[in-house]
């Protein structure tokens, strides 16, 4: 009977340590992982954010509207006509 008192009393205190040492110690090194990781992802959105507006800004293509015909150009490929008063007018092609 008195070692079965003493393996009770060794398995509670094991428990005792496990609960007031070890799992504190445990969840202190689980959250700094965590927050490591919160830390270090929260970064990498960033830089990926910045780098969609820099590829955004690298691949958009600004269009306008042919006044003869309705279609929209790319405006670095459309033709330009500039009237007397200033305002330029694309067009898709040279010839009407």
């Amino acid at each position: 009977m008195d070692m079965v008192f003493k393996m009770i009393w060794t398995i509670a205190i094991s428990v005792f340590i496990m609960n007031r040492v070890v799992t504190p110690f445990l969840r202190a090194i689980t959250n700094r992982s965590k927050n490591a990781v919160k830390q270090e992802e929260e970064s990498d959105f960033e830089k990926q954010e910045v780098n969609i507006e820099k590829m955004e800004a690298l691949h958009s293509i600004e269009m306008v509207k042919d006044s003869y015909c309705n279609t929209y150009v790319q405006k670095e490929k459309a033709f330009q006509v500039v009237n007397s008063e200033g305002t330029i007018h694309y067009f898709c092609s040279y010839k009407i």
